[in-house]
This record gives C-alpha cells, sequence and structure tokens, in this order.
C-alpha cells in the first residue's frame, strides 16, 4: 500500500488560497484542493480543507484510542447508529483512512 504525504499537513492561512492543504514535512508539499463547486458556499470549500487537514490527527487520534481500548478493554458497549462497539468503529475508521477492507 502506497503511503499518504506525511502529516501534519495544513490550510494555506497565508491567503493565497484557503482550499489548498499543505504538507510541510520534507519541504512543502501540496496534499489537496477543495475548491467550491458551482453555487456552492466557498466557506464549504474552507471547511473541507480544514477537515482534509486534521486528517493525520484525526487518524492518529483514532490510533491511540485503538490501543488503548485493546490494552485496557472496553467495559460497555456503545452504540453507533444502532450497531457496534466503539472498538469496532475506530476500527473501520482506520480501515477506511489506510485503504483497507477491515
Amino acid at each position: 500500500m502506497t503511503k499518504p504525504t506525511p502529516g501534519p499537513w495544513r490550510v494555506d492561512r497565508a491567503g493565497a488560497d484557503p482550499t489548498r492543504v499543505y504538507s510541510d514535512r520534507g519541504g512543502e508539499r501540496w496534499v489537496a484542493e477543495c475548491p467550491p463547486a458551482g453555487g456552492t458556499d466557498p466557506s464549504e470549500a474552507h471547511a473541507n480543507a480544514r477537515l482534509i487537514a486534521a486528517a493525520p490527527a484525526l487518524l492518529a487520534a483514532c490510533r491511540t484510542a485503538y490501543a488503548r481500548l485493546n490494552r485496557f478493554g472496553e467495559h460497555e458497549t456503545i452504540a453507533h447508529g444502532g450497531e457496534g462497539t466503539l472498538r469496532g468503529i475506530l476500527w473501520a475508521a482506520i480501515a477506511e483512512a489506510e485503504g483497507e477492507d477491515g
């Protein structure tokens, strides 16, 4: 599996283009762009860029939570949409982010 561009990622806050996402690891790299779709509010494109920029940190948080649940045990089932445990939800998110079938 191909690895993603190393994080952390950031939105171009210098004002040039707040819809572009960059990584500063190994020199500045352009990771993604979220241009507004026709007729879409530009603030939606900016929010999408912020979400993409947060992806490496969100994945790391999921991995940490999953590892801690495995280490200390999950003492209660937490429903998500009527299905699954917190551990299962986290594993599904990690697998999707890493391009695995789970």
